[in-house]
């Protein structure tokens, strides 16, 4: 039972980490921005990046480049709970 539950988490730890890759791409595309999928996208991952850029405004130097660095804050941090996982399973 544990087992299942912790495949279901790693396979929502991967539906994540690819909605956060398109919408990285997405935000290149400016044609797309008011497209119901681009809404969709953000409605998904802006709970998961929001700590993250919090984190960052947090801690960032006053002058730093105006790059939103909370995709690769979060990518980090799925990384790190993924390896956990695997040593529960």
């Amino acid at each position: 039972m544990i087992r299942f539950l912790l495949q279901g988490l790693l396979l929502l730890l991967t539906i994540v980490e690819y909605a956060i890759l398109a919408r990285c791409i997405v935000s290149f595309l400016p044609m797309l921005r008011g497209n119901q999928i681009v809404g969709f996208l953000y409605w998904l991952t802006d709970p998961v990046l929001a700590p993250a850029r919090a984190l960052w405004e947090r801690f960032a130097p006053e002058n730093s480049l105006p790059v939103d660095f909370s995709p690769i804050i979060t990518y980090l941090a799925i990384i790190v709970l993924r390896g956990v996982i695997r040593a529960l399973m």
